[in-house]
């Protein structure tokens, strides 16, 4: 979080821009999102939660935010706020920064080793607060009369064409020369359920321009694999096309010998097709602001009736920023408008305040 200057007007003490933006989103709010976009795309929903692991999800993020530490899935015994709850939550769970806002708004979208967990066909309890949900404890559904393959994004499914992964300690194309930061086409997950680990023997991606090379992570693959369920990632190893089908073959075989195949087809979104939900919220000291794009935004904020501007400037980075103003009694209007991009269309969004 840096502090940038203030406007052209004194009234404006302080801007913190890239905070985290405080949204409620109860576990039942983000156990449901989940259910929806595992539903959407195929994948057996019916997720429940366990209010206990809930508890210790709250607990842990407690125990990090306390101590001032980062992202951490162990806690130390001898620092304030661990538990026991807590401690077990954090070796359970998934970690992020991010927060259920929408349906489809998963904070782990670009988190694929994260996503792959709570994608799995085989989830179905879990414990959710901000920043925190469980996922290889709760792999308890019932298995499939038959062994089967399930996809992310599923059949008919329509997927963004370019992906940046992150997350830590690794991401799947740091094994497949494809390191944290590259730009590829989505990962395509490939989910077994009813059967234990596997190895994906053969692999293609087709589309408009014919086959696309794709990278292929799996069980099998040192280090990684043991992180992901049953199942592997195939990543095209550039950009997709906007607007596009593509059509996906692939197999499996399992610990067993047991081989499993699939073929499937998506779609990628046109160029600027795809709505960012730009938010905006005004308090008396705070302007949030939330999309789903990081495109380039233009910040304005108006005294009212005069319509004199106290604070105008443009900003590239995270989803959710906040801005904190230190503004005189009165009444006021901000407007953000951002820019289109290659996967986003333009946007605009308004809101009005009176303290």
């Amino acid at each position: 979080m840096r502090a940038l200057p203030g406007a052209a007007t004194a009234s404006i003490a302080v801007l913190v821009w890239g905070a985290p933006m405080a949204v409620a989103s109860p576990a039942s709010r983000a156990i449901d999102a989940l259910n929806r976009q595992r539903a959407e795309h195929g994948i057996p929903g019916g997720i429940v939660e366990d209010p206990r692991w809930s508890k210790g999800c709250r607990q842990h993020m407690a125990y990090l935010e306390r101590n001032r530490l980062p992202l951490a899935h162990e806690q130390d015994s001898s620092l304030p706020g661990a538990t026991p709850l807590g401690a077990e939550a954090g070796t359970s769970s998934v970690l992020g920064y991010g927060r259920f806002t929408r349906p489809d708004g998963n904070p782990w979208e670009n988190a694929p080793i994260h996503l792959m967990q709570l994608l799995a066909p085989d989830l179905s309890v879990t414990g959710y607060a901000h920043g925190c949900m469980w996922t290889w404890p709760g792999y308890l559904r019932h298995p499939p009369p038959a062994p089967v393959l399930y996809s992310y994004p599923g059949e008919g499914a329509t997927i963004y064409p370019a992906q940046v992964a992150r997350e830590k300690p690794f991401v799947p194309g740091d094994f497949v020369g494809l390191p944290e930061g590259t730009r590829t086409g989505p990962h395509l997950y490939v989910l077994a359920a009813g059967t234990g680990v596997g190895e994906i023997v053969s692999a293609t991606l087709s589309g408009p321009g014919g086959d696309v090379p794709v990278r292929v992570v799996d069980n099998s693959t040192p280090t990684v694999g043991r992180y992901l369920p049953a199942g592997g990632v195939l990543i095209p190893v550039r950009p997709l096309r906007s607007g596009s089908r593509y059509s996906v073959t692939v197999e499996l075989v399992d610990e067993t010998g047991t081989i499993l195949s699939r073929v499937w087809s998506f779609r990628t979104y046109p160029r600027g097709s795809v709505n960012p939900r730009l938010r905006l919220r005004v308090g008396s000291r705070v302007v949030r602001v939330r999309s789903r794009s990081g495109a380039r935004s233009r910040l304005t904020v108006r005294s009212l009736p005069s319509r004199r501007v106290v604070y105008r400037g443009a900003h590239r980075g995270p989803l959710a920023r906040s801005l904190r103003l230190h503004l005189p009694p009165g009444r006021y209007r901000a407007c953000v408008r951002q820019a289109p991009n290659r996967l986003y269309a333009r946007a605009r969004a308004c809101s009005s305040t009176h303290r």
